[in-house]
């Protein structure tokens, strides 16, 4: 059959390829316009850096999640300083990362927030050893993966997934100062764990052996999926979903004492009384929706990953499968802070490199018994190729996790359309501004031939 007829015949039938993130769903459950205000209008969050110590200690924990499995399983139990002593290494690299893309800012004091880091690990470390001393060690952790599930049309990142023999174990880090829990935090937890029931071959809403974990500097939560909460995130995922695909609908707004703590205020006071031109507004809301089109046609060869064979998707040069990982796995690179794999062909197509130096990649582990699109993956992009080996540069995920498996690399499509979408909504808040731009750019004959 050819590539052009099995995509006539298999392509999703209902012409739509967005998807649902987890952490919008989080927000969109308790106010619809914090979902929209970044994904569609393009507006940016407003704050004061206090996000910055628990974005690095979670960039920490993102590497250094893999050496719990050796920890939990070790003889003697560890305690809160052995596990930090298990991720200092990982410590160092993400603290010098910060340090090297900081030293364009002096005025932000970057040593306070590495410091606030490392106080809020150390949190978490204590509250990991409590559970493994309470709890067995599972059979295997699995860290930073993206699950997507192009049925319901919902996609996430979980920060761990413990697997123990009967059950599995839904964990997330959460960074804060406080060690709280919000209403975001417990609907993009559940959020996640959905997409984890479907990974081990049960429908979203199906909790059965799925415990769901939140793990913050002074304790561990254990929210729960109930009918009430399982109802209010398919109702905002289905909203989402209505809202990309251009159709206008009343958001669902929080309470006042919400809004005060939103980094989005001035945005949506803006746009909740936008008095801006007729005309230019209709120009960028036109605009935004063609960029949304973009953001919809990355998404495409996920929707046919979970339609087509691997045959098929052979023939469509979407993906090539056959590949081992060539050990060992190199260090992080200290210049691009990525890893380069190096995949070994066990068959080659027809003789023919069906993916090109360039091409981005989502390299999946092939796990038996597991969704394609729920395997264990990274992202990454084709660095070189011949009919022997393949290298690719690896930007995002564990690649150590790969190791084992038969390895297919699926072509995808990255989304550039959020700087779009940024412009947009400046042009949109600013059109005084824009405009004395433009005249300072090109003077006032050629801004008159270009308006």
């Amino acid at each position: 059959m050819s590539a052009k007829r099995i995509m006539q015949q298999e392509a999703p039938r209902n012409g739509s390829y967005h998807l649902a993130l987890s952490s919008d769903i989080g927000h969109a459950v308790t106010c619809g316009l914090k979902f929209k205000l970044p994904r569609i209008m393009g507006a940016i969050p407003e704050g004061n850096g206090s996000f910055i110590p628990g974005f690095i200690a979670h960039n920490v924990l993102e590497s250094a999640t893999e050496t719990l499995g050796q920890l939990w399983r070790s003889s003697s139990m560890p305690n809160t300083q052995e596990i930090m002593d298990a991720w200092t290494p990982y410590m160092q690299q993400v603290f010098a990362d910060v340090r090297e893309k900081q030293q364009g800012d002096p005025e932000r004091n970057i040593e306070r927030h590495i410091s606030q880091a490392q106080t809020r690990l150390q949190g978490i470390a204590g509250v990991l050893h409590d559970k493994m001393s309470q709890d067995p060690a599972p059979n295997r952790i699995v860290s930073e993966i993206t699950i997507t599930n192009p049925v319901t049309r919902h996609e996430g990142r979980i920060d761990a997934i413990f697997e123990y023999p009967e059950f599995a174990e839904t964990v997330e880090w959460k960074t804060y100062a406080d060690g709280g829990v919000s209403a975001y935090d417990r609907n993009q937890t559940i959020s996640n764990g959905m997409l984890v029931n479907y990974r081990y071959g049960r429908a979203e809403d199906d909790f059965t052996g799925n415990i769901l974990t939140v793990i913050t500097p002074t304790k561990a939560h254990n929210p729960r999926a109930t009918t009430l909460a399982l109802d209010a995130i398919k109702e905002a995922q289905t909203y989402m979903l209505q809202v990309l695909n251009g159709e206008r609908l009343r958001a669902k707004l929080p309470h006042r004492f919400v809004c005060e703590s939103c980094s989005y205020q001035s945005a949506c006071r803006f746009y909740m009384g936008d008095r801006v031109d007729s005309d230019l507004k209709r120009t960028l809301w036109r605009r935004r929706f063609r960029v949304l089109k973009k953001r919809e046609r990355t998404h495409v060869n996920k929707f046919l990953a979970q339609r087509l064979s691997q045959e098929q998707l052979t023939e469509l040069r979407l993906a090539e499968s056959g590949y081992r990982i060539e050990e060992p796995i190199p260090a992080l690179s200290s210049t691009n802070r990525m890893h380069t794999l190096t995949l070994v062909k066990q068959n080659n197509y027809q003789n023919a490199d069906l993916l090109y130096t360039g091409d981005s990649v989502r390299i999946i582990a092939l796990e038996p018994g597991i969704p394609l699109l729920a395997c264990v993956s990274c992202l990454g992009s084709i660095r070189e190729s011949n009919e022997c080996r393949t290298t690719t540069a690896v930007y995002s995920g564990n690649p150590n996790q790969l190791r084992g498996f038969q390895i297919l690399l699926l072509r995808t499509e990255v989304d550039l359309t959020r700087r779009e979408l940024e412009g947009l909504d400046f042009v949109h808040r600013n059109p005084g501004r824009v405009q004395n731009i433009a005249y300072g750019l090109l003077g006032e004959d050629l801004y008159e031939f270009a308006t």
